[in-house]
């Protein structure tokens, strides 16, 4: 089983110095990080070069299985997948295909992107509601989510 870990984007993720264009997908719904990938039907493109956001837009992901979404986001040339919750299976599936994930995101889809783009995704605000752990998960890893544990589940390895 593929453990998946918070990413943090100063691990090399996106930094000042990666001359190459990475192309983001933010799952929208409504003009905000939509609630779970797993049933999301659409997402917000930008392309991320040198800390700068590029034009964004809309692309459908249907299908009727997590593999056939996956599979269209591999299409759409996607490196970085950032969603508010997502299914293990999911998750496992999208590390197994090259594409990073930054989970369990809320905000508005424009800000998401600056963030990203910023190396600011990390930020509290961006948490989603109900996760529990209001703080940056990459530095609590292996300490326990704040709330004795309760909430997203992160410092038991479910995402």
């Amino acid at each position: 089983m593929i453990k998946l870990e918070w990413i943090m984007l100063t691990t090399g993720m996106l930094t000042d110095q990666d001359t190459r264009t990475q192309r983001i997908a933010v799952t929208v719904w409504d003009g905000r990080v939509s609630p779970v990938f797993d049933t999301a039907q659409c997402v917000t493109l930008s392309d991320i070069a040198a800390g700068v956001a590029g034009a964004r837009r809309d692309a459908p992901i249907p299908g009727d299985t997590l593999q056939h979404k996956i599979a269209r986001l591999r299409a759409l040339g996607v490196d970085l997948l950032v969603c508010g919750a997502i299914s293990q299976p999911a998750a496992e599936w999208l590390a197994a295909s090259g594409i990073r994930l930054i989970s369990f995101v809320s905000g508005d889809v424009d800000e998401v992107i600056a963030a990203v783009a910023a190396q600011r995704i990390t930020d509290p605000s961006f948490a989603m509601p109900g996760c529990g752990c209001r703080r940056q998960h990459g530095a609590r890893r292996g300490r326990g989510c704040a709330g004795g544990g309760k909430g997203c589940g992160r410092d038991r390895g479910r995402h």
